[in-house]
């Protein structure tokens, strides 16, 4: 344990050398709070409406990050490469352009996103949520997307102008401590109802989103303009940002389907109570890799503008020792998880206490993620979004093969499994991609004879 200590603050050391580790101290307090009250949430829930209203609102809030990044259309991603990339006197009306349409193509897809959802819902319904009591709910969520979708808009504008603090409030934080409110409230005043962790849920949207609009779309234009605003003709399309960002929305959504796969899997062949049980086992094994997401809000921008300025010794030495740090502040985290598992578990109650072993394999697939680091995060922001599309699309389709074949002999378990062989083929394949490219190593394997980077 001394060991690991002291490898951990020598990986902060060598961060704080440069912008990374003072950006990534708010972040990383924010982000605790934000992690934090999702767990409280879960636990109250667990504690007072049982694992089947938990299972229902942890399939609601997959839908939810399902949806938002459907509506986005990968112009997060796309923005965080495209502000530090455009974000100069001399190229700034290139940034206003792409701002300007973004806006406008959010606009449009948002409201055929809307039907969509609207002539699928029944099936939606029926698949995935049929411990739903109050359909309405699922509907009111449906029209108010567009919502959702722009108030995450604004949020990655913030952390692309490297508002972090703000970007991070308006992204999770404001809603989760809405949530919260709202469901303490109800919880305290005993109004009893049907689906009631829902409910709170879309109140807490309604009102966050409202909240965060006027204050986004204020912070972005005051930020183009202190850029001094270049009035000159762009002849940067629609057509051309699109074929930027649709394939890192490809990449997202890859991502998100990989990560919940097998809670819609078990959904479709257990029940919602089975799906409140895995969704704590992997949200707990998430924990692992805290610092690695939270490091990811400040490192992501700086990937793209240290590799479109050709800083490729920058790059390299931010990869290293960022790599380094998410794995020495992951280790002493799954050390507690593994040793104490049961007895964490058994805090949401004797149902989750069960499976303890669930926990164990999906805190071991986070242990390979904390070594590769944010290869994929590296691949998007220097333009390599379809060899990650690649890797995604391949061990996706391993992660839903592994989830029909091992769920129903083992249940939760096979989905923990399936979970750990789709997770490493994919993090290792690419991590061979990316040295083959960058020719220079993207993870971190401990050396107990040498104090270097693999």
């Amino acid at each position: 344990m001394f060991y690991i200590s002291y490898k951990f603050m020598e990986s902060i050391k060598l961060l704080r050398k440069n912008e990374i580790i003072l950006s990534s101290i708010t972040t990383f307090i924010l982000k605790f709070f934000s992690f934090s009250s999702l767990y409280i949430i879960n636990f109250i829930i667990a504690k007072n409406l049982g694992s089947e209203e938990l299972g229902i609102f942890s399939l609601f809030l997959v839908f939810y990050n399902l949806i938002v990044i459907i509506g986005l259309l990968g112009l997060d991603t796309g923005l965080l490469r495209f502000i530090p990339q455009y974000n100069k006197n001399h190229l700034i009306y290139r940034l206003h352009n792409i701002l300007n349409k973004s806006v406008i193509v959010l606009g449009i897809w948002s409201a055929i996103l809307i039907v969509i959802l609207l002539i699928i819902s029944s099936i939606l319904l029926e698949s995935f949520f049929s411990g739903l009591q109050k359909d309405f709910l699922f509907y009111l969520f449906i029209i108010i997307s567009p919502l959702i979708i722009f108030s995450k808009y604004y949020s990655v504008v913030l952390r692309g102008f490297k508002s972090i603090g703000l970007s991070i409030l308006f992204d999770n934080l404001l809603h989760r401590v809405l949530i919260l409110f709202f469901l303490l409230t109800v919880i305290t005043l005993n109004i009893k109802t049907d689906n009631l962790s829902i409910l709170t849920f879309l109140l807490a949207l309604i009102v966050g989103s409202l909240f965060i609009l006027p204050i986004g779309w204020k912070i972005k234009r005051k930020n183009v303009r202190r850029n001094g605003l270049i009035q000159q003709k762009d002849n940067f399309s629609v057509k051309e940002i699109l074929k930027i960002t649709v394939p890192m929305f490809l990449t997202s959504s890859m991502l998100f389907l990989a990560g919940w796969t097998d809670s819609l899997m078990i959904a479709s062949f257990l029940d919602s109570s089975s799906v409140g049980v895995y969704t704590v086992c992997l949200q707990l094994s998430f924990l692992i890799n805290f610092s690695l997401i939270g490091i990811h809000t400040v490192i992501t921008p700086k990937f793209s503008e240290l590799f479109w300025n050709n800083q490729i010794i920058e790059l390299k030495n931010t990869v290293k020792n960022s790599a380094k740090f998410t794995f020495w502040s992951s280790v002493p985290i799954l050390i507690i998880l593994v040793v104490f598992s049961k007895d964490i578990l058994g805090i949401y109650g004797d149902e989750f206490e069960k499976a303890y072993l669930v926990l164990i394999i999906l805190c071991s697939s986070q242990l390979i993620r904390s070594c590769i680091g944010l290869v994929f995060q590296l691949l998007n922001m220097t333009g390599h979004e379809k060899i990650t599309n690649r890797i995604l699309i391949i061990t996706l389709v391993i992660n839903i093969l592994t989830n029909a074949i091992l769920i129903p002999i083992y249940d939760l378990l096979g989905a923990a499994i399936a979970t750990f062989v789709s997770n490493a083929i994919r993090d290792i394949s690419s991590s061979y991609f990316a040295y083959k490219k960058f020719k220079f190593p993207t993870w971190y394997l401990p050396s107990f004879k040498k104090n270097k980077v693999l």
